[in-house]
């Protein structure tokens, strides 16, 4: 028999991980993110679900599972290496937004050049017509 105790963190936990595939779902289906953002996002939303899922299972011990991976993987035992990886990949999702904001910013900065030299070129020949 399969022992489920449902928290209330474990329902929240859940309803977000299918949000977040739905939303990575939808933004790859109307074109608004590429594919890798699709899979950043959908990985994080499959482990959020997994992970409150498998927690509320009492025959499944999910951590114990991932303290096992982590640990064949070098990590030491216990909660902290969880959060360790955690921690990783919120530092990986930061350094991503960063890339994405300085490669906006510059390209931002050539349009407003480019606009620029357009209106320069506009008005250069409006004056030369008259």
């Amino acid at each position: 028999m399969i022992g489920f105790e449902l928290a209330p963190i474990h329902g929240i936990g859940a309803v977000a991980g299918l949000a977040l595939l739905y939303q990575s779902y939808r933004l790859v289906a109307a074109r608004k993110g590429s594919v890798f953002e699709f899979l950043l996002w959908a990985g994080f939303g499959i482990g959020l679900l997994a992970i409150s899922v498998g927690s509320a299972l009492k025959s499944v011990d999910l951590l114990y599972a991932l303290e096992g991976t982590l640990s064949a993987l070098g990590f030491g035992p216990g909660t902290d290496s969880i959060f360790f990886v955690s921690n990783l990949l919120l530092l990986f999702v930061v350094f991503y937004t960063y890339v994405q904001l300085v490669e906006s910013r510059r390209r931002l900065s050539d349009l407003n050049q480019e606009l620029a030299l357009l209106r320069y070129d506009l008005e250069q020949r409006t004056d030369d017509e008259d």
